[in-house]
C-alpha cells in the first residue's frame, strides 16, 4: 500500500512528462494515468484523457493515436522498449518530442501496462497560419512516425 503511494506521488511529481497505458485482452489501450508535465505537452487535461481508448481523446490527432497505438504493440511484440519521435502543433507551437514506452509486467510477468516518457527534443513558435497549411498538408496533424523507419530506434 505504501509503495502504492509513493508511486502515485513520484509520477504525479515527475518533471519529465509521463503516461501509463493499461492493455486488455483484447487488444485495447486506454491511458489509465498521466502526470501534469504530459498535460502541458499535449495541451489536454488528465480528465479528458484517463479511462479513454486512444482514439477517443478528443483534442488528440488521429494519426498520432494511431502512431501510439502502433508502437505500444511493437512494445508488446518485442517485451522491450521503443523509441520514437512525434511531433504536434500545441497552440502555435511546433512541438517534436522523443517518445520512449517500455512494458510494465505484474508480479506474475504478464503485461500490466505500458509505461511512456517523454523528452522534448525542439519547440518551435509558428505562425498561425503556418500551422494551419502544415497540419492540412500533412492530415491530422502529421506524426513523423507514420512512414518513416529512419526514425524508429528500436532498442
Amino acid at each position: 500500500m505504501a509503495t502504492d503511494i509513493l508511486f502515485q506521488s513520484a509520477f504525479r511529481c515527475l518533471r519529465v512528462p509521463a503516461f501509463i497505458i493499461n492493455t486488455d485482452a483484447g487488444g485495447n489501450f486506454t491511458f489509465g494515468a498521466v502526470n501534469a508535465s504530459y498535460e502541458t505537452i499535449i495541451g489536454l487535461r488528465a480528465e479528458d484523457i484517463i479511462g479513454k481508448n486512444l482514439h477517443e481523446v478528443v483534442g488528440l490527432p488521429p494519426g498520432m493515436a494511431s502512431s501510439l497505438k502502433q508502437f505500444c504493440l511493437r512494445t508488446i511484440e518485442i517485451v522491450d522498449s521503443v523509441s520514437f519521435e512525434q511531433r504536434l502543433f500545441v497552440n502555435g507551437v511546433d512541438v517534436r518530442w522523443l517518445t520512449q514506452l517500455s512494458p510494465c509486467p505484474d508480479e506474475t510477468g504478464h503485461l500490466a501496462g505500458i509505461v511512456g516518457s517523454v523528452t522534448v527534443v525542439r519547440e518551435h513558435e509558428v505562425d498561425d497560419e503556418v500551422a494551419r497549411k502544415s497540419v492540412a498538408k500533412s492530415a491530422d496533424c502529421y506524426v513523423n512516425t507514420q512512414n518513416t523507419c529512419d526514425s524508429v530506434n528500436i532498442k
